[in-house]
């Protein structure tokens, strides 16, 4: 299942830059908190999660303004 998507995530990725900035700051950032809890400080990762749904929610509607205004005119 996994290898059908990756080939969709990363055609997504590969699209829209913004996106693939997105993923490697989740990816940056939830290294520093393994890191972090190697050393015993332990933070709640659903802070990290609700950060990047947001931010990734802002980003598909930017792209669908970008889209759907680009239609308008």
């Amino acid at each position: 299942m996994m290898i059908l998507a990756s080939d969709f995530f990363a055609h997504c990725v590969e699209a829209f830059p913004r996106i693939q900035t997105l993923a490697l700051v989740f990816i940056f950032i939830l290294g520093i908190l393994l890191i972090l809890e190697a050393f015993g400080v332990e933070e709640h990762r659903v802070y990290l999660y609700v950060a990047i749904g947001v931010a990734f929610l802002v980003e598909v509607m930017n792209i669908l303004q970008e889209r759907l205004g680009a239609r308008k005119v």
